[in-house]
């Protein structure tokens, strides 16, 4: 047998002398005369109780229904999937679902990359484990019955790399502790960490500037440069 959302496909074994079979669902007769042993039965609607059965049909007259089985339809594809909110650290989402006949509880996988992260029991949830990379999210509905297929995946863009230095104050010995926005310390290239006097660009330092981690010491006043890449290999220089 193959039950989806709305179809179900039940075969059964030959009965001796009949010529014909009548197949039954919800003890209602569905179709007569059928000369296969299998069956589809269709226009089902999702996530709902189903008694599927047969009789025979002979010379003698009709069986009782001699055979039944009892299926819920798998649940619908969630559809609508959204971004809702996005940091450098987490990703909301949200969806709708059609519950059919709403015969078994139902929740939700959610996958990103093709991997499962997480379930719910709501059309929502909160990725926290999200490193802000490019990546693709898809959600599943499941029930006693099995799984649905993914949704139509959405997709997250990184938030690109930015320093924020702060104010640099005006005396002779001063301490930057850089912020780093668009990326969590954990995407942070921490050995490619450098700074430098003046106003620079990235290429500067590819060969130079002075290596750091986390703060450095202005000996003297004016412009700093600071360079650092994520774990990506994208580079960002901000200047104070």
């Amino acid at each position: 047998s193959g039950v989806t959302q709305t179809s179900a496909q039940f075969g059964w074994n030959t009965v001796s002398g009949a010529t014909a079979y009548k197949l039954f669902i919800n003890g209602n007769l569905k179709a007569g005369g059928v000369q296969a042993k299998s069956y589809q039965y269709s226009d089902l609607i999702a996530n709902s109780s189903y008694q599927f059965g047969v009789a025979a049909t002979g010379a003698s007259g009709d069986s009782s229904i001699s055979s039944t089985a009892n299926y819920i339809t798998l649940p619908n594809v969630p559809t609508g999937l959204t971004l809702g909110s996005q940091t450098d650290h987490s990703v909301s989402l949200n969806w709708s679902q059609s519950n059919g006949g709403n015969a078994a509880v139902t929740t939700f996988n959610i996958y990103r990359e093709g991997s499962l992260i997480g379930t719910s029991s709501t059309p929502a949830y909160v990725d926290t484990t999200y490193k802000n990379t490019n990546s693709n999210y898809s959600v599943c509905a499941v029930t006693s019955a099995g799984a649905s297929a993914n949704s139509a995946a959405v997709s997250v863009q990184m938030i690109p790399l930015s320093i924020s230095l702060g104010t640099l104050n005006q005396s002779t010995y001063t301490t930057i502790r850089p912020t780093f926005i668009g990326g969590s310390n954990c995407e942070i290239d921490l050995s490619s960490l450098k700074w430098a006097y003046g106003e620079q660009n990235a290429e500067y330092f590819v060969n130079q500037g002075n290596s750091f981690t986390g703060s450095f010491a202005a000996v003297q006043n004016g412009t700093y440069t600071v360079y650092v890449k994520d774990s990506s290999g994208n580079a960002s220089v901000s200047t104070a």
